[in-house]
């Protein structure tokens, strides 16, 4: 099995909405997923805004393939911050629960981060849910480190 990570093209945007829904589906049913993917995540929902993406230079939207079928993407955007240094956000890497543990997430992270670096960026930042004990051991393991907790909590119906 053979992982590797590029740069998607428009070519790749019926794949990238698979994924795009795919990732949305599982996240949105975790501890606190709802509000991530309506906020954080917050995915391209027309063909149009997914194209737009792609082509943004301040996004960089990658595909995951192992032995050339997609089955990963990530995505993450860079920006100024006051002090003027450049953070890369990872907004979201997904990898098909059936293809994991093959180095895909490495590669992916990889391409991403040699992205923000050409970009000027000092640090990236990535989510992991509450209760995401995978996702929290992967990032930790990519040299990751919590910087921020927020807390939430329900106040209404809704």
């Amino acid at each position: 099995m053979t992982p590797r990570a590029r740069r998607a093209t428009r070519e790749d945007l019926t794949s990238l909405a698979y994924l795009l829904q795919q990732a949305a589906g599982a996240v949105v049913l975790e501890r606190g997923g709802h509000v991530f993917v309506h906020r954080e995540f917050a995915p391209p929902s027309t063909g149009s805004q997914l194209a737009a993406f792609v082509d943004d230079a301040a996004a960089c939207v990658a595909l995951g393939t192992v032995d050339e079928v997609v089955v990963g993407l990530a995505i993450a955007t860079v920006e100024t911050l006051r002090d003027s240094s450049v953070l890369a956000r990872l907004h979201l890497l997904w990898v098909e629960p059936d293809a994991r543990e093959v180095g895909l997430g490495e590669e992916l992270l990889g391409l991403v981060t040699d992205w923000a670096r050409e970009l000027g960026a000092a640090r990236l930042d990535a989510y992991a849910l509450p209760g995401n004990r995978e996702t929290k051991n992967f990032l930790e393991s990519a040299g990751f480190s919590a910087r921020l907790i927020v807390m939430h909590r329900r106040i209404g119906d809704r």
